[in-house]
């Protein structure tokens, strides 16, 4: 749905793959009401602000929000790993340890412990 490097959505997240029998008629006309949502909004601005309501409901409301920093932070990792991967040109084995000294996109994840 997105790429790294573009501002705006590619193309609407759409489900093109129906597996409750006897819906199956019904994915044509989701598709299209997905795709004129998603003409209708900035995607990015959209999803980011679902998130900021959520973290304020939680809040207020004394939970955890639905996606914590834990799990967000498994989507970095597991993005660092693709782009580290393909950088190397060869497999990525988890847990890994930042890389420093480095100038590229994956140095940037080292800690920097305050002096």
């Amino acid at each position: 749905m997105f790429v790294a490097g573009m501002s705006n959505i590619l193309e609407p997240p759409v489900n093109d793959l129906w597996t409750v029998r006897g819906e199956e008629h019904l994915l044509t006309g989701w598709k299209q009401e997905d795709t004129d949502f998603f003409q209708k909004v900035n995607a990015i601005e959209y999803y980011h602000q679902l998130q900021l309501q959520d973290f304020l409901q939680a809040i207020l409301q004394n939970r955890e929000p639905y996606i914590t920093g834990e799990e967000g932070r498994k989507t970095v990792e597991l993005f660092t790993a693709i782009y580290r991967s393909q950088r190397d040109g060869r497999p990525v084995k988890f847990p890994f340890l930042p890389e420093t000294g480095r100038s590229d996109m994956d140095g940037r994840l080292a800690v920097h412990h305050p002096i």
